[in-house]
């Protein structure tokens, strides 16, 4: 198994604006190149005080949320130099920014 480390603190964010569903989609970036892994319907107890499974509440619940403008400035530079393959739909979300 990978050697987990905890970060600083700081997270890289990245967002999609989806007008089909009208939501915005924010990603941790930082949470998905690291080695940690989500077990969201696969033994998450949910994010309240007690273990609540059946609510399905994962830490995705919560949303996602840029620490300042500038940390939505780095995602936003980090998001243009994905390529294609790793970037399913780039060219629309460079379009909505």
């Amino acid at each position: 198994m990978a050697d987990l480390q905890a970060t600083d603190g700081t997270h890289e964010w990245i967002s999609f604006e989806d007008p089909d569903e009208e939501r915005t989609w924010v990603f941790d970036v930082t949470f998905m190149l690291s080695h940690w892994g989500c077990i969201f319907g696969r033994g998450c107890q949910g994010v309240l005080t007690e273990p609540a499974p059946e609510l399905v509440h994962g830490c995705c619940s919560y949303g996602a949320h840029f620490v300042d403008a500038a940390d939505r400035r780095r995602v936003e530079r980090a998001a243009r130099t994905l390529t294609d393959d790793q970037w399913q739909f780039k060219k629309k979300g460079l379009q909505r920014g």
